[in-house]
């Protein structure tokens, strides 16, 4: 080793400034981690590494580019279908609608046909399987150019709104609800497809996550169709409220929405894999996808993965491929064609698929209240507080077994359950060698199943909280008895006291 080198090994400056770097870097580090999980975005612009800028700028432009419409596709969103029920502490609020915006004689006919009076009949008779037309509402300042046109609320981005009535059973009416969009809106899926996006990074679990191109585009998608459906349920609610618009079942609206394509088959699986728009919508997949038997270029979905949303489905349909002959009026190749065939073949779908929510909604709350036997072991207010809720459920759920069993009744009968209900057939059977599944008869068999399923389960539920109720009144009784017998007690000592203090007064 030469004299002026330094050993390196001892102790020197070199050493000294290493450590100081090290904290230099540590403190760095954290203070840039803070920066970044409080201000993701801003600090991503500053701290990132410029080859993870460059790959995000990078797959940015590719991502865009496949999430895009291709120059020949059009995809327009035409309506949303909603259905809701009405059981029988609800059908009054269904008949008072009615006689409120007059919509009871909308084809001129005597006012004993019209509408209240065929409601009642039919449910009269159990529900016979026909449908009513209340007709068409538009906006009051709109002129009316038939008996067919109504007057009524129509919610803005709504062009007209189409009301039937569909019986399920003597004791549950169905009310379907087809909110056909103005032009402007029909776009909207469209338009955020079309935008472009840079990759995000937010705040989450107490992390950061990366949203994609993709992601973001599919949250847009997500956000308009919630907007879309609050639509729906704001008119519901405001006009003739039900079963499921009031909430009490943690459930919401029975929803469709109804797609038109141009170029693309949508839930086919042919969707090509390098464009990535369909599966932001999502309608790439033929997962749980149905088609109808009538028209093969309509196709269902309620499993929209990832974006599954309960009580929510997707129809869509290639109008470019459906024939002049299927179309209700050839001479006029527009939109409302197309709106005319796909609500005549969804519209008692949905009515059974809103008979299915609410059973699950009165299962999940069944199940709720239950839960409360186990919050009334201790405190007096608790006990009050369950006793009160298991009170409103009886009062909620007067007509529950009469529906549960009437459900059950129907759903036996293949022909009763589905009259007037379209075939559509599963479009890609789990194996290849299985026949495709009828859509009615997979919904008849969930619908018998859950409805003898709950019906066995409320009347245990009802029978065990009157056992409690009466239980808890009896403990509730002997606790009173105990306490008058203290107080009983207290005042025979007193009384005792009283008497001693007297006698030795008068001594």
């Amino acid at each position: 080793m030469n004299a002026n080198e330094e050993d390196p090994k001892s102790d020197g400056p070199s050493t000294d400034i290493g450590v100081f770097n090290r904290i230099i870097i540590l403190l760095k580090f954290r203070l840039h981690w803070a920066l970044y999980k409080r201000f993701p975005n801003f600090t991503s612009r500053f701290f990132d590494y410029n080859k993870v800028r460059k790959f995000h700028r990078e797959a940015d432009k590719e991502e865009n580019e496949k999430t895009r419409l291709p120059n020949d596709e059009k995809i327009e969103l035409q309506f949303l279908m909603a259905a809701e029920l009405y059981g029988p502490g609800e059908i009054s609020r269904l008949v008072h609608g009615i006689n409120k915006y007059d919509w009871q004689d909308p084809d001129g006919l005597s006012p004993n046909d019209g509408a209240a009076e065929w409601l009642r009949a039919s449910r009269e008779v159990g529900g016979f399987g026909g449908r009513y037309s209340l007709g068409r509402i538009e906006r009051s300042s709109n002129t009316p150019q038939s008996s067919r046109i109504l007057k009524g609320p129509v919610p803005a981005g709504v062009e007209y709104i189409s009301l039937y009535i569909v019986p399920i059973t003597s004791s549950l009416t169905c009310l379907v609800a087809t909110f056909s969009l103005e032009k402007s809106r029909t776009t909207a899926y469209a338009n955020i497809l079309e935008k472009d996006r840079k990759t995000r990074y937010e705040r989450f679990a107490g992390g950061i996550q990366v949203l994609d191109v993709m992601n973001l585009k599919r949250n847009d998608i997500r956000e308009e169709r919630r907007r879309i459906q609050a639509i729906a349920s704001n008119w519901f609610r405001d006009t003739i409220p039900g079963i499921l618009v009031n909430g009490q079942l943690g459930e919401s609206l029975a929803t469709l929405e109804f797609l038109t394509t141009t170029e693309v088959d949508p839930l086919s699986g042919h969707v090509d894999t390098d464009s990535k728009w369909a599966e932001c919508i999502p309608i790439s997949s033929s997962h749980r996808a149905w088609k109808c038997d009538e028209l093969e270029q309509l196709k269902l979905t309620w499993d929209m993965w990832p974006d599954r949303e309960p009580g929510h489905g997707i129809a869509a349909m290639n109008i470019s491929n459906v024939s002049s002959d299927k179309l209700p009026y050839p001479m006029f190749k527009d939109r409302f064609n197309y709106i005319y065939l796909a609500e005549e073949n969804l519209r008692d779908l949905l009515s059974r698929h809103a008979t299915l929510i609410v059973l699950r909604g009165f299962l999940r709350n069944l199940n709720t209240i239950r839960d409360t036997i186990r919050e009334a072991r201790s405190p007096s207010k608790d006990v009050i507080a369950a006793l009160s809720r298991i009170e409103n459920f009886f009062l909620e759920s007067l007509g529950v077994p009469s529906i549960l069993n009437e459900l059950k009744d129907h759903a036996s009968e293949n022909g009763s359950f589905s009259r007037h209900m379209s075939s559509f057939s599963e479009v890609a059977p789990r194996r290849k060698e299985d026949k495709p599944r009828k859509l009615q008869n997979q919904m008849r068999e969930n619908v018998e199943q859950l409805a003898g399923n709950l019906k066995e389960a409320d009347k245990s539920a009802r029978e065990l909280f009157v056992q409690y109720s009466a239980l808890i009144s009896t403990q509730e009784s002997v606790r009173v008895q105990r306490a008058m017998m203290k107080l009983t007690c207290a005042a025979i000592f007193l009384s005792i006291i009283s008497l001693m203090v007297a006698v030795l007064g008068l001594r």
